[in-house]
């Protein structure tokens, strides 16, 4: 019975995981123009692939991944992506940004979306395995198959962005940390990783400080150093993979000279200036997460669990936005809702946290600690998309409730629960389908 249990859980992930390539890959070269910002990394990968220093406010790792199949092209073809230039005014001290949108023309387009394909399928499968880590096979394959017919998640993994780069690297860091016998230095090491894509992964470590709230004891001390560890990691990681990159793809001359040239820095060659490069480039980026912005399609963190602040993609002139499956969306946020009541009605100290609802409670409290840099420290213009790390701990969340749910009932039950619920995700996948295709 256990090998056949087993069997199952493999066939039906391969089956899901296929299902997710299919839908990742159809129409991939469409439209062929950049979608959104794609104006940005394809043409900062470009100057990756061409060692033109150049400003972002993302820590270098998920740029250069993208770079990575332009480095077998000709430099004819990979010049063909420059869309946006950043530039200070000449009238002030503000930053300019000139978009220049145009098509693909020979720019290798789709072979970097096919590196977002890939991840997006590893992002799937780091989700499936950390959800299996801590709740069991079931909950893990129902989580995946929402994920999989999740439109917002989908668009972001098949379009040349970062998203599925730090969420797949992200979700494979917290699965190698609760994992058992694993040592939480390689989960850390992950999730710098994932750091060094965009700062944002710093939120998917949530429900380590959840696990440490809700343990005691000796356990809770080894808890705390592991997270240590893991953190610690992590940090050496983001800073090494940052510095190295930066001072082996451009030469300090050409930073030294961008950074004089849009900031005034005043830095003078000497054996210092990589440091003082790099110290500028940390600045800036921090700067640009925690400084105040604005953009006309901005939306605050209390729309998002409502699936309010859809975002039209109209750079390429398409019909393409980032909507997602309403009936996941709305799923998620309900199991949240209903996760928060039950847990206050019980009163977690009185009850203690058993094995039964530790799931729940590192779910729930990955969820609200996703959302808590946008209500505190950050002032960016924020996007549906910042949305991302706290939707999978929803669906996950879902995934749970329903699987514990039916546990004990009766076959009939069982299909009666999961079969309107599987329909509504493949319908509530179709409706958003045009938006997710530019049909």
């Amino acid at each position: 019975m256990t090998t056949l249990r087993k069997r199952y859980v493999v066939i039906a992930f391969i089956f899901l995981i296929g299902v997710s390539a299919v839908l990742h890959l159809w129409r991939l070269s469409s439209p062929s123009q950049p979608v959104f910002d794609e104006v940005y990394f394809s043409t900062f990968a470009a100057q990756d692939a061409l060692h033109e220093p150049y400003l972002d406010i993302h820590p270098p790792l998920g740029r250069f991944i993208l770079s990575l199949p332009l480095f077998f092209y000709n430099a004819k073809s990979v010049g063909d992506a420059n869309f946006v230039r950043i530039y200070r005014s000449t009238t002030s001290t503000q930053l300019v940004t000139e978009y220049k949108p145009t098509d693909y023309k020979n720019f290798p387009y789709v072979d970097l979306r096919l590196v977002s394909v890939f991840f997006g399928l590893v992002f799937l499968s780091a989700f499936f395995l950390f959800v299996r880590e801590i709740a069991g096979n079931n909950v893990a394959l129902l989580a995946l198959f929402f994920a999989v017919l999740e439109n917002a998640l989908l668009l972001h993994t098949r379009l040349i962005l970062m998203d599925g780069i730090y969420l797949a690297l992200g979700f494979l860091g917290l699965y190698l940390f609760f994992r058992k016998k694993t040592a939480p230095v390689l989960g850390g090491l992950i999730w710098g990783l994932a750091l060094s894509v965009k700062l944002s992964a710093l939120v998917i470590a949530g429900p380590l400080l959840i696990l440490w709230t809700i343990t005691d004891g000796a356990e809770r001390k080894d808890i705390g150093k592991r997270i240590i560890k893991f953190i610690l990691a992590g940090a050496i990681t983001l800073l090494l993979t940052w510095f190295l990159i930066n001072t082996s793809l451009f030469p300090v001359a050409g930073r030294e000279a961008l950074f004089n040239d849009l900031f005034s820095t005043g830095a003078s060659s000497s054996f210092w200036t990589p440091v003082q490069i790099f110290a500028k480039e940390v600045s800036v980026s921090v700067t640009g997460y925690l400084g105040e912005g604005t953009n006309w399609m901005m939306s605050p963190w209390y729309f998002w669990p409502l699936m309010m602040g859809v975002m039209r993609f109209n750079l390429s002139g398409s019909n393409i936005a980032l909507i997602g499956n309403s009936f996941v969306w709305y799923l998620g946020t309900l199991a949240v809702i209903a996760a928060i009541i039950k847990f206050v009605r019980a009163g977690i100290k009185r009850i203690g946290v058993g094995e039964e609802v530790r799931p729940a409670l590192l779910l729930l409290g990955g969820y609200i600690l996703s959302l808590v840099p946008f209500f505190t420290v950050i002032r960016r213009a924020t996007f549906l998309y910042h949305y991302f790390p706290a939707l999978a701990f929803a669906i996950a969340l879902a995934a749970f409730l329903i699987i514990k749910f039916i546990g004990n009932k009766s076959t009939k039950i069982k299909i009666a629960v999961l079969a309107p619920i599987i329909v509504l995700t493949i319908i509530g996948f179709i409706i958003s389908a045009p938006y997710t295709y530019g049909l």
